[in-house]
């Protein structure tokens, strides 16, 4: 796609992101969340695609996104990793992070990645697939825990990835990128196809940063199972799956291969869910989860206000995404629970821990940020 045709594209959803509604979130909370207690699990969403796992001493987090460029910023320059606005809202402590997990190499999920790994989650090794291996060729060998590639590895035939320094491991699964528009989102105002933008990969790694949005190609998506593992074996105690792009069933969902027990968090991207009818209900059908955590709604199209110096319990308004309904996707996420499971569609910052009787799994009743047992 031409850079003119490509901005077109963009301010068509920047127009659709004109009728987009808007959610007020509590960030900065004062005080912050606590740590986990022991041999607990705490989930934090940090916002877009982003979310920070923490267990047994250790973490794990996904691609974190904080520089937001405007949908003019995207079509008419360059874009950069905006370390003022990263060190403003990242302010989570993720010195105990072991690993960055990447599932896919758009800007909005691997372009603020070099700058976390460089300064602040200096222990994580960058996990992704060959695309952002070629991305991040120019600083991997700054990267004080490396860059790997986990898209070659196969779910059945191959032993899951080991994180050092842990109790996690993780499995890579091949997945697919939803169209980020088409008819169902623009339908009313421009009939166009289906659009899935920057796809495909570099062939050879690249000599420098890259600097434009479609310097950014997806690659090959990939889906993860994050296993949490209890101490000195290779047992499951909490499952996780994570998807940063809506899937059509059954791309990129977990294989019955897969040893351990069954999901107890998926983590689904609502956001480019538009052109997929039957998401999430299909997938959570499927996984039969305990809970369901939506997360990547959020318009980064919008850079999110810092705030002032010392600035704490600030009330933010946030726009969704377009196509994106809170109520909706809690809805539907609803209808294909099993009895007993619970939802929540999170604001940035949101920390839940997950405490456990026996194998169980539970949080506090009185989460109000937490739909109601089914």
């Amino acid at each position: 796609m031409s850079r003119a045709a490509a901005a077109a594209v963009l301010l068509a959803g920047a127009f659709a992101a004109g009728c987009a509604s808007t959610t007020t979130c509590r960030t900065f909370r004062d005080p912050p969340a606590p740590g986990p207690a022991k041999e607990s699990v705490q989930v934090t969403f940090l916002g877009v695609g982003g979310v920070l796992v923490r267990w047994a001493g250790a973490s794990v987090m996904t691609g974190p996104f904080y520089s937001n460029p405007t949908v003019a910023e995207l079509a008419l320059s360059e874009i950069h990793s905006d370390r003022e606005r990263v060190d403003a809202l990242l302010h989570e402590d993720v010195a105990d992070a072991r690993a960055i997990l990447v599932g896919h190499s758009h800007y909005d999920h691997a372009m603020d990645v070099p700058f976390v790994a460089l300064r602040k989650a200096t222990k994580a090794t960058v996990l992704g697939n060959d695309a952002l291996v070629k991305l991040l060729a120019p600083i991997a060998s700054a990267l004080p825990a490396g860059l790997a590639s986990l898209e070659r590895r196969d779910a059945c035939a191959d032993p899951a990835y080991v994180v050092s320094d842990s109790r996690f491991r993780v499995w890579a699964i091949r997945s697919e990128h939803s169209p980020q528009i088409g008819k169902r989102l623009l339908g009313d105002i421009v009939n166009v196809p289906k659009v899935t933008l920057w796809r495909g990969e570099p062939l050879q790694p690249l000599a420098a940063l890259p600097s434009r949005v479609g310097e950014w190609p997806a690659g090959t998506t990939l889906a993860f199972v994050i296993d949490l593992l209890e101490a000195g074996t290779d047992e499951v105690a909490f499952r996780i799956y994570y998807q940063d792009s809506p899937t059509r069933q059954p791309v990129g969902y977990p294989p019955p291969c897969l040893p351990g027990r069954p999901v107890d968090l998926a983590i689904l991207c609502v956001g480019g869910a538009t052109e997929l009818p039957h998401f999430p209900g299909d997938i959570v059908r499927t996984l039969h989860p305990g809970f369901v955590l939506g997360i990547h709604w959020e318009d980064f199209f919008e850079p999110r206000p810092l705030p002032l110096p010392g600035a704490k319990d600030v009330r933010e308004k946030i726009k969704l995404l377009p196509g994106v309904s809170r109520s909706g996707f809690l809805r539907a996420v609803r209808r294909a629970l099993p009895p007993g499971a619970r939802a929540a569609f999170p604001c940035p910052e949101a920390a839940t821990t997950f405490s456990r009787t026996g194998s169980a799994w539970s949080i506090a009743a009185s989460d109000a940020r937490w739909s109601a047992p089914k």
